[in-house]
């Protein structure tokens, strides 16, 4: 996914190049810090199986979402 996530977002969704290094960027920040949230989560309010649970859905839904895009495009 982050090999061809920048080629992805140039080519298929008409970003800039330096708009799409950007987001990546952004996204590969945001991928260091959910875990550490969802280490707070499991400890202090979901329990460590429904915070699996519940990250690896939005994960799935994320997935699911980009595919379906790249039939559109």
């Amino acid at each position: 996914m982050r090999a061809v996530l920048v080629l992805y977002m140039v080519e298929k969704l008409n970003f800039t190049e330096p708009q799409a290094t950007a987001a990546f960027l952004y996204w590969s920040a945001v991928c260091y810090f959910v875990p550490l949230l969802g280490g707070i989560l499991a400890d202090s309010v979901f329990g460590k199986y429904m915070t699996i649970l519940s990250f690896t859905a939005i994960y799935w839904i994320g997935t699911v979402t980009l595919s379906i895009s790249a039939l559109f495009n």
